[in-house]
Order: C-alpha cells, then sequence, then structure tokens
C-alpha cells in the first residue's frame, strides 16, 4: 500500500443511522512536534447532512500555520494531513484549534500540544571505532558522527572530546572540533604498556553538558588463529547417563584445523548450611577423555556419566566443562569451558508474553499460549496442559510438535474486574522430591484485567510476532464486537501508523455487519524505512455515543530510506594482492569504510555502532503519555460519580461501583501520545473514592522460565592463474580499510587496497551520509578472504644461547583440490649451519593434507640472525604419481624470520665518559682496555662516540636512558622528567626543531597518560597500580613536580594537579610548616631519624610547590620555606643540605642560600681536576675493571643538586663557571652510555643541572677535530660542529682489549665517551642479596613441555630492607613465561608486578626482609631447543643497583634434546 497522504469517504451513516443528525468529530495530533520539522494531523467528521467548512490552524505567537483549510461534503469525513511545525527556541505549549460549520450547527474544538526545540530533537552523536578491541601499543581510530532526528548529517561542533583512562584521568582532549559533511576523525595511540580495562571518549558539545560517553577495552590478548564451537547440552537432568558432545575447530580462513581436542567434565556441588554435612566425599570429580579431530576439524562423542553420580541429589550442583583443543605442529591452543546445569526440574512451563494481553474483552476470546519444554530445552509432544480459573480447570490441551498449547478463554459471561488464570502440567510420573521446590507440578500464573466500554463493543489487535521486513506487506488481525442497540449495516474502522513520534500511515476500512456484529478483518500495513526499527497502529471505529479502539506495536528490521553496499572484487585471493572495493549509495553520499580481521569479532562480537543502535539513540523514537519534558497536557478527569446514587433498571435498585484497574480507550490513545478531541466517550467512568491508578498484573510461575544457558569464555595459549605465483608475508595489521570517500554523481565508487599478510577473513561494513537521502549502513557484511591454498609456517624461539641446537620446523598445509609434491629448503648462511631432520625433504601432500620438516640449526656467530624459508610446488596433480596439471600454476611461498644468539653467562657494561674542554689547542685522551680474567670468549666488544653538545646522547635515548625496567610510577617519570629540560635547552640554545619539539610532545603525551595509571582517587600517586597500590607521598611530589614541567608543552589536567596539592596539604604540619611523607623514600634513609626525612622531604616539596602557581600551593609553600629557615639553623644531613640550597635558590632567599653554599663548599671530594659531594652511608665508589670508578646514585644525586643550586643563582660569576666545570666534569664520567646515570632520581636531578650548566656555556660555533688511534695505526676521525652538534656518532673498535687514544683539536667542549660491552659467567657468589633458582618437571625423552622455575630470594646487605627489588629472569631458550602462574604470584601479592620481554620475565617486589621468599612460575616450551644452556637470574635494588645478587639454574631434564 502506497503512502496515503489523506483519505477522504463517501460513508455511510453506519452505526449510527437512524440517531439525529448532529455534526460529531474526532481530532487526533501527536502531543508532541519537533521544531522546524513535519507532523500530520486527523480529523473525522460524522452526522452532517449539508456541506461543512472546516478549518484547523496551530497558533503559535498569534501567527496561524493552517492545517486543514477545507469544505466538504456529507455524510462524512476523513482525512489525514501534513503541516509544517514552527521553530521555536524552548519546549513551548501551542494551541491547535479545530472549527466545523454546517449550516446552522457549528463545533470548535482547541487542544494543546507542545513544539519541542531543535536542541533537543536535533542532534545525535555516535562514535564508530575501527576495531571492536584494543591492545596496548595499537593506534585508536575512531569517528564521531553527528545527525538530526530525520538521520541527515549534521556540521556539529564540540567544545570538548576528552579520553578517560580506566583511573578516570583525563589523558588527551581535543579542543573545539567541528565535524564536516557529519564527520570527525580523530585518533589516539596508546603506550605499549597502557593499564588494561576501559577507556571512555566523551564528547561535548558545550562546556557543561556531555553529549555522549563511549568505550573501548584495552586487553592483551593474541589474535585466535581459529574458533572453538561446541554443541552440548545447556540442561541434563539428574536421570540422565550420558551427555552428547560436538566440538569443531576452524581456522579464521574457514578450513578445518588438525590437533587434538580434550574434554574434561567435573561435577561441582554447591551445599549450604548443614546440608553440607550430609556429604560423606566433598571432593570435586572429574572425567577427562583426549581424542584427535576429524579430517573434517570435528569431534562426536557422548560421555558416560555414571562415575560422577548425577543422580539424585537434594544439592545444587552442575558440570563444568573444559574443552582444549590443541593445534597439530604448533601447539597453539584455543579453550572454551562451559557450565551445565543439572536440573531436577524435568518439565517447564512458560507463557507467551508478547502475545499476552493485559486487558480482558467481554465477548472477545481471551487468548494465551504456553510453551511445555523439558530441562534440556526440547519441547514436550502431544502432553495434557490444564487451564484453571479460580481454582476450576476449564480446559484441557495437548501440546502440538513444537511444544506449544494454546487456550481461548470465552469472556461473554465475564464481569469481574479481574481474574487470574493458571496453567499447570499435572504429570504424576515426574521425578520429584519435597526439598526441591515449593510447588508440585510445573506451573505459571497470571492476573488479567478488565477493559470497559460503555456499550460492551471491543476491538482486539493481533500483529505479526516476527520482526518485520522492509519493502514488504503485513497484515493486522482485527477482532471486533458491536453491540450498540442501533447499529447500521455497516462499521468503519480507522486506523493510524505511528513511528518515530509521527503519524506516518492512515486508512480505513467498510466492513458489513449486517449478519454478525461479532467478526474479524485485516488491515494491511506496507513497512518502509520511516516505520523503522518500530511502529504502533491503532485502530478506531466511531459508534453511537463513544469511540472504540486498540493498539499493537510492530517490531521492524531495520533498515534506511538511504539504501548502500558494499563489496568486494572477488570473494578470496592471496594475502598481499589487490582487491577493488565497490561501493553503491546516493550520489555524492560521504563514505566511512571498515574493514577488520575475523578473528577480532571471536573477542569481541558486538558492533556498538549498529543499525539498531543509530535508531535507539534517536530521540522521542517513541512516546508514552502526556507529559512532554517538565509540561504535563494531560486533560482534567469527568467528574466522579456519586456512589450513593441510586439506580432503578428493570425493576431492581443499583449503585454505582467502578474499578481503578480497568482499561479503557481514552488509555489507548494516551500509549501513543495522541491527543484526541471529540464529542464521543473515550473513558471510563469512576465512582468517587475509586480514582486509584491501575495496578500491575501479577506474574507467577512454579518450574516455569528457562533453565538458564552456558557461560563461555575463552582462553588462547600462545603458538606460534598462469605462471608462477610467489609470496612473502610480513603485514600483519588487523585493520585492512578505515578511510573516509566520496561516491561519484551517479553513487558509484571503485578503489583498490592491497591486502595484507594475515590469512583470514576479513569483514567489511560500511556508512553513508547524504544531504538528500540522510544515513545509510550496509545490512550485511562485505566478506573477503585472504587465503593461499598453499603456505609454510615456521616456528622458532625468540632466542637461543650460543652453544644450543634449535630445532627450526616448518609447517606446509595444502588447500588446492590437488596433490602437491612440496620442496621445503631453508637458505643457507653464514651465521649458521642447518642439517635436516627429515631424509625427505620434497613430500607429497594431497587435499587438506598437511607435512612438517625440521632441521637441527647450530649458530656460529652471536646477535640476530635470519631464516629464509621457503615452499614451492615441483608437481600439481591429481595423484602424487601422476602427470602434472598445466591448469595450475607452480606455487611458492617465503617467509622470513629472525632469531637472536647470546653468548653465555652475565652480560656487562662499562662506560668512561670525559667532558673535554678546547680552545684552539690539541689533547689525547688515553683509553686503556683491560677486560677481565673470567670473559666469555668472545663475547666482548667496545666503540667511542662523540658529540658536540654533552645534551645530544640523553636527546637520542630520552625513553631508554637507564638499562633498567620502567614498570612502576617513579620509574615512569624517570622517562618523562628529563624531556622538558632537554627541550628548554634546545630552545634556549636554538636548536629546537620542530621534529624534536613533536617527538618529546608525543613521549610526554604517553608519559603523563602512563602516569594517571598510579593516581589514586585521593590524588595522591603510588608506586605501583593494581594490589600493590597505596599512597606515596614522595611520588606524589615528583609527579607533581614532573607535570608542571609538562604543561608548557601538553595538555595536563589542572584538576588532576589541584587534587594533588589537596593531599599533600594534609601531610602538612600547621605548627611547624614541615611536611611529614608516608611511603618509602627512593633512597632509603635511616627510617628512626624522622625529623631528618621531614626536612628532607619538605625541601623536595617546596621545590615543586616553587616551580608552579596554585593558590593553594602557595599556602602550603609558606609554611615549607618557614620549616627550611628553622632546620638551616640545626645541623642536617648532606642530601638535606643540597635540598635547601636548591629551595633557597628558587626561593631568592639569597641569605640562606649564601650561607648554605659557604658550607656545602667545604664537603666538596676533590678527585682527580673533579669536585662531587657524597651522601653520608654511601660507600663511596665501586671498581671497574678499567675507566673511571662508578659512585652510588645517592652520590650523583647531591652532587647534581649543588651544581643545580650555582647554576640557578641570580648571578653567575666566571669563578662560578670555573666551579661548576669540575663538578660537571665528575658528573659526566657517572653518564652511562645511554645519556643516563645510575638509577631514576639521579638521572633526573644530573641531566636537569647539566642543561642548566650547558646554557651557560653554550657556544654557538664550536668545531671540533677527533682522532682515533690504536698504537701507529688509525682507527678513525669524526668531525663535530654546529651541523651536527646534536649527532651521536659511533666508531666501533677493532679489537677488545686494546691501547686507543683520542686526540681532539678545535674550540669548545664536547663529550666523549667509550663504552665496552661483554660476557661473564654468573658469579658464584652472592652479595646483598640470597638468591637460588631451582627447575623442575616431567621428562619425557629428554623433553619437558611445562617446567616449573622456583625462586628463593632474602636479602643480607647492611639496610633493613631495600625498597624495591627486581627480579631478571632469563628463561631457557625454547620457553615462554605461562602468564596464568604469574597472575598467581600478582594475586597472592607476593610480587607486585611482572613483564615479559625479549626472553625475559621481570618481577617487581616492593621490598625483600632477611626473612627468604618463595617464587614459583611455569615455563611453557614453546620452540624445540636441544642442549638447552643454563640460564640465570639477576636480583637488585633498583635504586642501588650494586647490591645485587646471583642464580642459575639448568634444564631439568638431564638431556634437553
Amino acid at each position: 500500500m502506497n503512502q496515503r497522504r489523506f483519505l477522504l469517504f463517501s460513508c455511510l451513516l453506519g452505526l449510527i443511522a437512524g440517531a439525529t443528525s448532529k455534526l460529531h468529530h474526532v481530532l487526533t495530533i501527536p502531543v508532541q512536534l519537533s521544531s522546524g520539522g513535519t507532523q500530520r494531523a486527523c480529523v473525522n467528521l460524522q452526522d452532517y447532512e449539508e456541506a461543512v467548512s472546516l478549518h484547523v490552524v496551530l497558533l503559535h505567537n498569534g501567527v496561524e500555520t493552517t492545517i486543514f483549510e477545507e469544505t466538504v461534503q456529507p455524510p462524512c469525513f476523513f482525512m489525514c494531513k501534513e503541516f509544517p511545525v514552527p521553530e521555536v527556541e524552548s519546549d513551548t505549549p501551542v494551541a491547535v484549534t479545530l472549527s466545523a460549520i454546517s449550516g446552522e450547527e457549528e463545533v470548535l474544538d482547541r487542544k494543546t500540544v507542545v513544539i519541542v526545540s531543535q536542541q533537543k530533537t536535533q542532534t545525535v552523536t555516535f562514535i564508530q571505532f575501527d576495531k571492536p578491541i584494543y591492545k596496548p601499543g595499537n593506534k585508536v581510530d575512531f569517528r564521531l558522527i553527528t545527525m538530526d532526528s530525520l538521520l541527515h548529517p549534521v556540521n556539529q561542533q564540540f567544545s570538548a572530546v576528552y579520553l578517560q583512562d580506566p583511573s578516570g584521568s583525563r589523558i588527551a582532549q581535543w579542543l573545539d572540533l567541528t565535524s564536516q559533511r557529519g564527520v570527525a576523525e580523530l585518533f589516539f595511540q596508546l603506550i605499549s604498556d597502557a593499564a588494561p580495562g576501559s577507556y571512555n571518549i566523551i564528547i561535548e558539545s558545550t562546556p557543561d553538558s556531555i553529549d555522549v560517553m563511549e568505550y573501548f577495552t584495552v586487553e592483551e590478548y593474541i589474535p585466535p588463529r581459529f574458533s572453538v564451537s561446541v554443541a552440548a547440552p545447556q540442561t541434563l537432568s539428574v536421570l540422565d547417563e550420558t551427555a552428547k558432545f560436538n566440538v569443531s575447530a576452524v581456522y579464521t580462513y574457514g578450513q578445518p584445523v588438525p590437533g587434538r581436542v580434550t574434554v574434561r567434565i567435573c561435577k561441582q556441588v554447591f551445599p549450604f548450611g548443614r546440608s553440607q554435612n550430609c556429604l560423606k566425599d566433598k571432593s570435586e570429580k572429574c572425567l577427562d577423555t583426549s581424542e584427535q579431530l576429524g579430517p573434517d576439524g570435528t569431534y562426536q562423542a557422548e560421555i558416560d556419566l555414571n562415575p560422577l553420580s548425577i543422580g539424585l541429589s537434594v544439592f545444587g550442583s552442575s558440570l563444568s566443562v573444559d574443552i582444549t583443543v590443541v593445534e597439530e605442529g604448533t601447539g597453539v591452543q584455543v579453550r572454551e569451558n562451559r557450565y551445565i546445569g543439572i536440573s531436577s526440574q524435568l518439565a517447564s512451563l512458560s507463557l507467551d508474553y508478547e502475545s499476552l494481553q493485559q486487558y480482558y474483552k467481554r465477548g472477545l476470546p481471551y487468548v494465551l499460549r504456553v510453551t511445555l519444554i523439558n530441562e534440556k530445552g526440547q519441547p514436550l509432544v502431544n502432553e495434557k496442559v490444564d487451564l484453571e480459573i479460580q481454582s476450576s480447570v476449564i480446559q484441557e490441551v495437548n501440546t502440538d510438535q513444537a511444544g506449544k498449547a494454546e487456550f481461548q478463554i470465552d469472556t461473554s459471561s465475564f464481569a469481574m474486574p479481574n481474574f487470574t488464570f493458571k496453567v499447570s502440567y499435572q504429570n504424576p510420573a515426574l521425578c520429584y522430591y519435597s526439598q526441591w521446590e515449593n510447588t508440585n507440578y510445573p506451573s505459571v500464573e497470571y492476573q488479567v484485567l478488565r477493559f470497559y466500554s460503555e456499550s460492551g463493543s471491543f476491538l482486539q489487535l493481533y500483529g505479526p510476532k516476527e520482526a518485520l521486513s522492509c519493502g514488504k506487506s503485513y497484515s493486522i488481525n482485527v477482532q471486533y464486537i458491536v453491540n450498540c442497540d442501533k447499529a447500521g449495516d455497516t462499521a468503519t474502522f480507522f486506523f493510524l501508523v505511528m513511528s518515530k513520534e509521527k503519524i506516518v500511515l492512515s486508512g480505513a476500512q467498510d466492513v458489513d455487519v449486517t449478519t454478525s456484529k461479532n467478526g474479524s478483518i485485516s488491515i494491511n500495513i506496507d513497512v518502509t524505512s520511516e516505520l523503522v526499527p518500530s511502529a504502533r497502529v491503532i485502530v478506531y471505529s466511531i459508534l453511537h455515543s463513544e469511540l472504540i479502539a486498540d493498539t499493537v506495536t510492530l517490531n521492524i528490521e531495520t533498515c534506511f530510506k538511504h539504501q548502500v553496499s558494499l563489496s568486494f572484487s572477488e570473494d578470496r585471493g592471496p594475502p598481499a594482492s589487490n582487491v577493488d572495493l565497490k561501493i553503491s549509495a546516493a550520489p555524492g553520499a560521504f563514505c566511512g569504510v571498515r574493514v577488520i580481521d575475523s578473528s577480532l569479532l571471536l573477542l569481541n562480537s558486538y558492533e556498538r555502532f549498529s543499525a539498531s543502535n543509530v535508531y535507539s539513540s534517536i530521540p522521542y523514537l517513541s512516546f508514552y503519555g502526556y507529559n512532554v519534558g517538565e509540561l504535563d497536557l494531560e486533560e482534567p478527569k469527568p467528574p466522579c460519580e456519586d456512589p450513593h446514587r441510586q439506580i432503578f433498571y428493570n425493576g431492581s435498585y443499583y449503585i454505582p461501583i467502578s474499578s481503578y484497574s480497568e482499561g479503557d480507550s481514552y488509555g489507548i490513545f494516551k500509549q501513543l501520545g495522541l491527543v484526541v478531541g471529540t464529542e464521543y466517550r473515550l473513558r471510563k467512568p469512576v465512582v468517587c473514592g475509586y480514582e486509584q491508578e491501575p495496578i500491575v498484573p501479577i506474574r507467577k510461575g512454579g518450574f516455569g522460565g528457562g533453565f538458564g544457558g552456558p557461560m563461555l569464555t575463552s582462553v588462547l595459549a600462545d603458538g606460534v592463474g598462469t605462471g608462477r605465483i610467489e609470496t612473502v608475508r610480513k603485514d600483519f595489521r588487523e585493520t585492512f580499510v578505515w578511510k573516509m570517500v566520496v561516491v561519484d554523481s551517479e553513487g558509484k565508487l571503485s578503489f583498490t587496497e592491497k591486502v595484507p599478510d594475515t590469512i583470514t577473513e576479513w569483514k567489511g561494513s560500511m556508512f553513508c551520509l547524504s544531504e538528500e537521502q540522510g544515513f545509510g549502513m550496509t545490512t550485511y557484511t562485505a566478506n573477503y578472504t585472504s587465503f593461499l591454498p598453499f603456505f609454510v609456517e615456521p616456528s622458532l624461539p625468540y632466542s637461543i644461547t650460543r652453544g644450543e641446537t634449535m630445532v627450526l620446523r616448518a609447517f606446509v598445509s595444502n588447500y588446492l583440490q590437488k596433490c602437491i609434491t612440496i620442496s621445503v629448503t631453508l637458505a643457507e648462511s653464514a651465521d649458521f649451519e642447518a642439517a635436516p631432520q627429515d631424509v625427505q625433504q620434497d613430500k607429497c601432500i594431497c587435499a587438506g593434507g598437511r607435512a612438517t620438516y625440521s632441521w637441527n640449526v647450530d649458530a656460529k656467530t652471536l646477535g640476530e640472525i635470519s631464516f629464509s624459508l621457503s615452499a614451492e610446488t615441483t608437481n600439481i596433480g591429481d595423484t602424487c604419481e601422476g602427470p602434472n596439471d598445466p591448469s595450475q600454476p607452480l606455487r611458492k611461498d617465503t617467509v622470513i624470520r629472525t632469531v637472536l644468539v647470546e653468548a653465555e653467562g652475565i652480560r656487562r657494561e662499562v662506560t668512561s665518559s670525559n667532558l673535554v674542554c678546547v680552545d684552539g689547542s690539541n689533547t689525547e685522551i688515553p683509553i686503556s682496555i683491560t677486560p677481565p680474567e673470567n670473559i666469555v670468549s668472545g663475547s666482548a666488544d667496545g666503540y667511542i662516540i662523540a658529540l658536540g653538545d654533552v645534551i645530544g646522547l640523553p636527546l637520542s635515548n630520552l625513553q631508554n636512558l637507564l638499562q633498567m625496567p620502567y614498570g612502576c610510577g617513579e620509574q615512569n617519570l624517570a622517562r618523562l622528567a628529563p624531556i622538558p629540560d632537554v627541550l628548554d635547552y634546545l630552545n634556549n640554545t636554538g636548536q629546537l626543531t620542530d621534529k624534536i619539539l613533536q617527538t618529546g610532545i608525543k613521549f610526554m603525551t604517553e608519559g603523563y597518560y602512563r602516569q594517571t595509571r598510579y593516581k589514586l582517587w585521593n590524588g595522591a600517586y603510588s608506586t605501583f597500580w593494581g594490589w600493590a597500590a597505596q599512597s606515596n607521598s614522595w611520588l606524589t611530589a615528583y609527579t607533581f613536580k614532573t607535570l608542571e614541567k609538562c604543561k608548557k608543552y601538553i595538555f595536563i589536567d589542572k584538576n588532576i594537579q589541584q587534587q594533588t596539592l589537596i593531599y599533600l596539604e594534609q601531610r602538612q604540619k600547621l605548627e611547624s610548616g614541615c611536611f611529614m611523607p608516608e611511603g618509602q623514600l627512593f633512597i632509603k634513609e635511616d627510617e628512626k631519624d624522622e625529623e631528618a626525612i621531614s626536612v628532607q622531604y619538605t625541601a623536595f616539596l617546596a621545590i615543586a610547590l616553587l616551580e608552579s602557581n596554585y593558590s593553594l600551593g602557595k599556602t602550603l609553600l609558606d609554611g615549607a620555606m618557614g620549616c627550611l629557615r628553622n632546620a638551616s639553623t640545626r645541623e642536617q644531613k648532606m642530601i638535606n643540605k643540597a635540598l635547601m640550597l636548591y629551595a633557597f635558590t628558587l626561593a631568592g632567599d639569597e641569605e640562606h642560600r649564601a650561607s648554605l653554599l659557604e658550607a656545602v663548599k667545604q664537603s666538596a671530594v676533590s678527585e682527580g681536576g673533579s669536585l662531587h659531594w657524597e651522601r653520608e652511608g654511601t660507600t663511596g665508589n665501586v671498581a671497574v675493571p678499567f675507566f673511571y670508578p662508578r659512585h652510588a646514585a645517592a652520590n650523583v644525586e647531591v652532587t647534581a643538586y649543588i651544581l643545580l643550586s650555582i647554576a640557578k643563582g641570580s648571578i653567575v660569576t666566571q669563578e662560578d663557571l670555573t666551579y661548576m666545570a669540575q663538578i660537571a666534569v665528575w658528573l659526566i664520567r657517572q653518564q652511562n652510555s645511554f645519556g643516563g646515570f645510575r638509577s631514576t632520581q639521579d638521572t633526573v636531578v644530573a641531566l636537569q643541572a647539566l642543561t642548566s650548566y650547558g646554557r651557560l656555556i653554550y657556544k654557538p660555533n664550536a668545531n671540533h677535530n677527533l682522532a682515533i688511534t690504536s698504537g701507529n695505526d688509525g682507527v678513525g676521525q669524526m668531525t663535530l660542529n654546529q651541523s651536527n652538534r646534536l649527532l651521536v656518532q659511533r666508531q666501533p673498535l677493532p679489537e677488545v682489549p686494546g691501547e686507543y687514544g683520542v686526540g681532539v683539536s678545535g674550540t669548545g667542549c664536547c663529550l666523549i665517551q667509550s663504552t665496552v660491552r661483554y660476557n661473564i659467567p654468573v658469579p658464584d657468589e652472592n652479595s646483598a642479596f640470597s638468591m637460588s633458582a631451582t627447575s623442575s618437571g616431567n621428562c619425557l625423552d629428554g623433553v619437558a613441555t611445562l617446567v616449573d622455575l622456583t625462586l628463593q630470594v632474602s636479602y643480607q646487605g647492611n639496610r633493613d630492607a631495600p625498597s624495591t627489588v627486581i627480579i631478571d629472569v632469563k628463561l631457557l631458550s625454547g620457553y615462554q613465561a605461562d602468564y596464568l602462574s604469574l597472575y598467581e604470584l600478582e594475586n597472592a601479592k607476593l610480587i607486585a608486578r611482572f613483564e615479559e620481554k625479549n626472553g625475559h620475565v621481570i618481577l617487581y617486589l616492593n621490598s625483600i626482609s632477611s626473612e627468604p621468599v618463595d617464587l614459583t612460575f611455569k615455563m611453557q616450551m614453546g620452540s624445540r631447543v636441544l642442549n638447552v644452556m643454563s640460564s640465570s637470574v639477576y636480583v637488585y635494588d633498583y635504586y642501588e643497583a650494586d647490591e645485587n645478587g646471583y642464580a642459575s639454574y639448568s634444564h631439568p631434564c638431564p638431556v634437553a634434546t
């Protein structure tokens, strides 16, 4: 049926024939109108004999909008008409006035409706992500899509879009954005160790309103190579003896998986209270079975459950089913977990609530449907089901093949306000125990209310149960009963269809009621996109004095007016090939295309930006009642009737009564938000005292409802034409296409993309926006399978140790429908020797087959070596022995992978740094390298670097200044804090380029984002996050100070900083102004000296406050400086003096600075032309085999603060520069090969001091010539000038050991650094830490697939306990850490956190005392390695790395082959 804009009926008098002619009307209009949009109003006119002048207008601010201006002819009239809605700025009530004049008769009516402002209805914003899930280090691409309520694009302006991490911290923001053509594209780069959890993107159109908040999830995951589906019962009965399982494993590209399936079934019993005492055996009972998957990748079994004794029991129980599929060859695992209920409820009844009516209508049958199923959800067929009303069985019905039964209740004699029916399945053969349930038999109950009609006339609508499809026509069944005494020959049924608050369709149908006043008709509805996602149909008929009505809701499948399509030019093709994407949409449409790896949908299949969510997000999608915003348009109720008024009828006296639970036609119109103006009766009469609101029907069920479904989780374990077709695969991204495109004037577009190298199925979707057609979205995904019918997969470890033999395995799969003869070759290399384990390297593989090839590889060099593995067909035919098929091209697949070969023992590195200043003169620096005697043969190498600027080396290693892990909050700051100092230095010296600036901003943004992980709710920061989180005021002050320095370059949320100040304020003592810290110091002091610790922390915090500008911060600073001035009159430790000196310098307190500086200078240690200071309790220095001695991090920190204090003085003299030069020489000698120092705090302060000193001595035209010699032989030359001042120039040393010299000439200062690296055996003796390591495992033929490693560690040093301890475990070659066992250590609070990186497991511990701590975790074999060498464990204090300990451990099998 086409949409009808109006219908005009030459109606017969119908049901009102014989009545006195008097003009009557019905005006219907939605209570809510959208500003600036369109709406429809409908008018019925009845009972007139002369032409009627009809005038309907909407009045707003004295301006009339005409809706009807008609002259209509008798005998009746019905029409719906569209009209424009005036624009308003806020919700505005307006009047709709009707005037109908026929001869002497005139009808006037006025109704109030509300025009809703565009601010509420116009714009809706959606967020689309490029992937359904992310892992740390991913780039998050997302789009903001803005539309009006009619789904047309809107260029919306947003005041802010910001991103919150799982802790609620704002880590990124975009200000003053405007979408173009309805779309704005943004992205965010996740850091490599992003916190797992939910991240919120929040959109604000104004600073005070949140329009949209959407989240994405970050998890550590491995894209699944294949999926496992399980068909198993959801529920078993206590009488079942077997259970059937069907397991299927399929690769993402559609092929079956070869492998083995293991099924473990365990019975879980849940007794409670004293009932658990009745169980003699409380242990878990399990069944295990393991079988090979079939050729089609499936496994079917019927498992005997008798050993589990799931029979008669009074206790709740279930079966836990773990199903693990292990891929053949690689060991990749996919695990599914299910829970199967064990039920004593052997039957269950459920009502079909969707078709159930709330009211009964006297004279029309009341229909109800039930479904009877067993405990497995299977229908019970031909079973008798009883229907009771008022405790009397009135019907018995047998269930059909679907287990369904339908009852029709005759209501012709009903007059009660409500009745309750009960349906039960009374089968005495059912297994039953009195303690199971309160009811003996399955049953359901429902209370039905009465519907009112003055004449006893009713309508009942029944719509299709299924979701309706666009473009099709459907029938609405209307049952009617007409009991009017003056009924005519014809009844007219009018219908309106509403969707999205508008009248969309209208019509009428005449029915002959001559022979019967009780019958049914069908009304056909054409489904279009205007009805999506749901529509409500109201049918009404006009009787002599009343209007009767009913309504039904239709669920519509989502479709859009804007029809779009996306397809690939081919269904499948090889990786790295080109494929065309073809788009069809409205001319000029703006389309967003997304194509992703289908394996991601196995991890998270929910799509938030979907057609159904688009419709459900539209404001005022449906409406109920007469309340619009804060406006109530409900008309007053008619006067109630006197309950004492007596009525005489047929010789008897009656008094009026009413039921407040009754429904009426007024309620039907109210449901739809339709305002009705009419003389006809709509409402039920109400007796005074009975005006309460309707009650809610009662629903009851015994043994009702479902049995509950299975719970599913997935755990994945890592494993790893014509002519000639050759592939080399290396692009394994998860998002194939993410782009916005514009289609041409004909609505078409085709573009070409290169397919990634992943062998998988790609799923594409698209949305489009058009000014004319609005929004459109693809209904089904466009699928493309990147697939090689033949490919090779190698299995390699990350690293091996020299002397081990690596087993390189390659797996070749054939998915051609032919047999192929394969030749697999490993390219020769001088870096290794390879011997094939299989004599036959040419193998025949038929369709669906798989072959394995193996080589024993012995590395001949250290470092990273490459393996190039190729598989090539030599024959393709129907059989292995048959002729070659000329139609099949020969194929070759090549994969290149690398493995790191490491020397045995412990890697050591020593560095010597020299600040060399010349002024037209020459100087020679001797470098003598004599490694220790126990060096591992062949492991030593060395190099010399030179730079024209001392900041060049840390600049090139901003994210890697220390050769230490960065897994806690304070260590993250060591990366973040130096960056603004380096950028400031480069900016002040004119060396800051845009590239350096953008790199620094990127690193600072990541560091800020990472630091928010450690923020607590109270504004404090914690060293670790998770269970180990606790306030650390040292870290809090350090974070506050660092973020203040960063905010000149990046966004820092000021609310976070102010919350931190609130926390710090609570640590200050008002009487002294001093602060008392909580948490551990970075470098541990004597905890008993509380005064010294308080002064140290106060000075540390005062420095942070002096570099900020907050009102509360200034208040705290006043007290802190008073505390420090008082403390300066007493003797202080060296670190306190250095911190106070710097605080007085920043504060401009020259009096206290001068006296303290003089005292500090007297404590300086002069050494070889350099100056430094030493903290009390430090061990001085650590001797190294060559170069300058290494000092403790504490001494570096103290010395750096003093240099910083002198460099930051208000006046710097030449004498100060000479003095600082001696300090700078010593500091630079302590620098490591990456530009950092010994630990975190000393690195941050030392670099800040060097940048401050560097500004003072900077010479823009410095230049140097360097000559590196060995005896009389030249080794290399370097030239340093302004153009390469920041460039790190490196010269490898030809031999280690050796004697070398560096000659320097030119002007200015430069940095010369020599570094030597070598391996030594694992030391036998323990120093500050006692460490032991023991491995164990089940060995079979010298192989243990799972190894337990037990560590025992304790602290034996001179302090009470170190604050942060790192244990670095080098894994056995070919093994990977089992994350579950590491998480168990974390959950048991034995470790604060862990990391796995490059074959090492890093364990973080808050502290270790002299009491031994035992830690055990597992390693899983991922790749086969022979002759596995011993590995090492290294434990050390993060802040004093010279306090350490070592241990070695071996493979548990005597011959690991």
